[in-house]
């Protein structure tokens, strides 16, 4: 405080509030040697910026409005978004905790090769969690970061005790309310069960593909917006019909027109981003990633949901069993 404000008074300045805030998370920060790393909302970014995800964003918008008015009692200590590669979750994430208003954080590498750092440097993000809520933590590759029950013969057990203390922290029912953990995954079905279960991890709600001709094109929409590329009714109506059929992403989407606009900047017409430019970007375009493994990660998360309201139409009325065998014949 004494630094503060004596430096407000050598540059001749108010100390105002985000002055201030600016330098607690800084020395928050400092304090956890980079352990954690405070993720600045960007203005204009809310749920409403989001393509597609149409369930996730209104049980998203639920828990906002309860953050917004003071219900942190029925709050879930923790939310996982699973889904395959390239859904867009960090998106998600980033627009979910703009609309909430409230700090967030994410977890940095804490794990060291030193014996007896990993368990430090742990220890020091939650005691920092603890005293700064309420706040929403962001954990991503939750499956590497959360560890499992089990002790690897090369780690000393070190596995197993940074599973113990994050699963007794999540598991505080005195924290509700003061901390929403938020943590993604491609493959949930790593995650050890004392994590998914209720009270931890229990809200699980999937991210996938775009569904269907319809949200293709609101895929499509609202990323050439952002790109600044005008889509007229011809290459609207060819999206429709040739993509629409397409399990696409937000990233396969976004890769797809920026190559559509590459070509047309190179022929000097910047942002006037013709049919035929489309056409060429598709035609070209190929998804490097093994399809078997998206479909493994796709299965995973719809087996990890905890609420058939939240997935497609084409999952919600299929047997379990039936999936959990497709999953089985995906691993092999």
């Amino acid at each position: 405080c004494q630094h503060l404000l004596a430096e407000a008074i050598r540059n001749g300045a108010r100390v105002t509030v985000d002055h201030v805030t600016t330098n607690k998370k800084r020395l928050i920060e400092e304090f956890c040697q980079g352990l954690v790393r405070f993720k600045n909302p960007k203005p204009g970014l809310d749920l409403e910026v989001v393509a597609t995800h149409t369930a996730a964003k209104k049980k998203l918008r639920e828990l906002a409005w309860l953050i917004k008015n003071g219900k942190r009692d029925v709050l879930e200590r923790g939310v996982l978004l699973p889904g395959r590669v390239g859904v867009g979750k960090s998106f998600l994430v980033d627009c979910f905790a703009s609309e909430c208003g409230l700090p967030v954080m994410e977890i940095g590498e804490f794990r060291s090769k030193w014996v007896g750092d990993t368990e430090i440097q742990q220890t020091r993000i939650l005691m920092t969690i603890r005293a700064l809520g309420p706040v929403i933590v962001v954990v991503d590759e939750a499956d590497a970061v959360f560890g499992g029950r089990e002790t690897g013969g090369d780690d000393s057990g070190v596995s197993s005790r940074v599973f113990a203390a994050f699963a007794a922290h999540l598991g505080d029912s005195s924290l509700r309310g003061r901390e929403l953990w938020m943590a993604m995954t491609s493959r949930p079905d790593l995650l050890a069960i004392d994590m998914k279960r209720q009270g931890r991890f229990g809200l699980c709600v999937p991210l996938f593909p775009a569904q269907g001709p319809d949200e293709v094109l609101e895929l499509f929409t609202t990323i050439s917006r952002v790109k600044r590329i005008e889509l007229g009714d011809p290459i609207k109506k060819y999206i429709r019909e040739t993509l629409g059929a397409r399990p696409l992403t937000g990233s396969d989407v976004e890769s797809i027109l920026i190559r559509a606009k590459e070509r047309a900047v190179l022929a000097s017409r910047d942002t006037d981003v013709q049919l035929g430019d489309l056409e060429e970007a598709v035609n070209s375009f190929i998804d490097p990633l093994d399809p078997h493994l998206l479909a493994l990660q796709e299965l995973a998360a719809v087996l990890a949901c905890s609420d058939r309201r939240y997935l497609p139409e084409r999952y919600g009325s299929v047997d379990r069993s039936a999936l959990q065998e497709e999953f089985a014949s995906h691993k092999r």
